[in-house]
């Protein structure tokens, strides 16, 4: 909610000011905004953050963070096979490089050997 003070500055209530620095807070850390809405949908519009709403928000961004570590030691574990080639062929890079069609030839850099 804002209204205009003088000299046409907007004034926004402390409540508005608090979502924006949570989202900024929040996008940071590396948050992605879909999972900041998510967060915030726990918030009733205008209230302020109450501990169950920060109870949530640590919910909803521990779940995130996980996903992510998982999601990290994978690509770390494959890239362990992938390291030295430099042209994303293997069959392991399908989750690099999905879709691939060059690596059904193969490692190598297939284009730069065309005639």
């Amino acid at each position: 909610m804002t209204h205009l003070a003088d000299g046409n500055q907007r004034r926004y209530h402390r409540s508005t000011l608090r979502r924006v620095a949570f989202i900024r807070a929040s996008q940071s850390v590396g948050m992605p905004l879909s999972v900041i809405g998510g967060v915030l949908g726990f918030l009733p519009e205008g209230e302020p953050a109450t501990r169950q709403f920060w109870m949530n928000a640590s919910v909803c961004w521990s779940r995130e963070i996980n996903a992510r570590i998982e999601k990290m030691e994978r690509m770390r574990d494959l890239f362990t096979d992938c390291i030295g080639c430099g042209c994303l062929s293997f069959e392991q890079c399908a989750l690099v490089n999905p879709a691939d069609r060059l690596a059904e030839h193969g490692p190598g850099p297939h284009r730069l050997l065309e005639p």
